[in-house]
């Protein structure tokens, strides 16, 4: 299970995407990634780290973020219009417009 946790460190609390796993009746958590200082997180932008983090994501690579979390929805959406647009194209402009 995935979540997100927070740690005090010097009096700073950071937030923490977590993986835990029950083995018998001890809960081992693995920290994934670091989050940033303590702040609200959105449901979205929770979703698109627990996506990426199960290699289900279509925007991020193995290297590196190339965008914010925030900015996934968004370009998942523009990606779908234009998919859209282009399956409604007849053949001839379809090809062209690819």
């Amino acid at each position: 299970m995935v979540s997100i946790i927070t740690k005090k460190i010097n009096g700073n609390e950071y937030l923490y995407l977590v993986h835990s796993i029950r083995i018998k009746q001890k809960i081992i958590q693995k920290t994934i990634k670091y989050v940033g200082k303590k702040r609200p997180v959105p449901k979205e932008e929770f979703e698109c780290m627990k996506q990426s983090y199960e290699n289900k994501d279509w925007i991020l690579d193995e290297s590196n973020d190339k965008l914010s979390y925030q900015d996934h929805n968004f370009m998942k959406k523009a990606s779908d219009a234009y998919q859209e647009y282009l399956e409604n194209l007849d053949r001839i402009s379809g090809e062209k417009e690819r």
